[in-house]
């Protein structure tokens, strides 16, 4: 099945214009990670799929269901359904401050998804364990390490089900050591087939975890392939950026 399916997407800012014309298009259980210099419209496109950016000209389609239409955005229940069949992982983690982690977590699964209060509650707390967070469940965010935060944040976009989840540069905000723990769980989401999109500098990580590489820079694909482009870039745009 195709999860997302997005052509000629084009957005701009004013006469700035940050993405010319991407196409991609994501299968189930595919793990696609996107590599590319800062500002060369990686974050802009991950987060035009999820419609926290609109676009300016072309089509997106999640799970068969149109979203937009040759820069036509489609407003009805099908497309409502579509856009929370993604979930999304911030690199700024962007939690509530006032609310404790497990309402972080339960919080969406019982407004959107309408689940009552104890089925909300323990589906949180198997996340949390999942993440090995369960002992932090009634701590504010205040309290947390980066990682931590971010832990409670995959663990909140994993309880709505969705059927894919896109990670903008997750751990750009920790230091190393924070950053191998979120690393881990990306990897055993991956080795579970759940479909992502990663927004990432981590070259060896998209190496390791990846179905496809896609290389962005100046708000276009340069180039595409499994994770051996790395090893064998085959544009001039790819090698300057692995030499540097």
């Amino acid at each position: 099945m195709t999860v997302i399916e997005a052509r000629n997407i084009h957005k701009s800012y004013g006469k700035l214009e940050v993405l010319k014309g991407i196409d991609l298009t994501v299968e189930q259980g595919e793990v696609i990670s996107l590599l590319g210099p800062s500002g060369g419209g990686k974050s802009t496109f991950l987060r035009s799929l999820i419609n926290l950016e609109s676009i300016s000209q072309g089509s997106i389609t999640i799970c068969g269901t149109p979203v937009v239409i040759d820069g036509e955005y489609q407003h009805n229940t099908y497309t409502s359904q579509a856009y929370r069949s993604l979930g999304m992982v911030f690199q700024g983690f962007n939690l509530f401050p006032h609310k404790s982690v497990i309402e972080n977590v339960t919080m969406s699964q019982m407004i959107v998804n309408k689940a009552s209060k104890k089925e909300a509650q323990d589906k949180a707390m198997s996340l949390l364990e999942r993440v090995n967070l369960s002992d932090k469940r009634d701590a504010y965010p205040c309290q947390l390490s980066g990682g931590q935060q971010q832990r409670v944040a995959i663990a909140r976009a994993l309880a709505m089900n969705p059927t894919a989840v896109l990670f903008d540069e997750p751990t750009s905000a920790l230091d190393p050591l924070l950053t191998s723990d979120i690393l881990k769980i990306i990897r055993d989401l991956a080795q579970q087939h759940l479909t992502m999109i990663i927004v990432t500098h981590e070259i060896a990580f998209a190496q390791n975890v990846s179905d496809r590489i896609v290389f962005m820079s100046n708000g276009s694909i340069c180039e595409e392939g499994t994770p051996d482009i790395i090893e064998h870039p085959q544009t001039a745009e790819l090698r300057s950026f692995l030499n540097k």
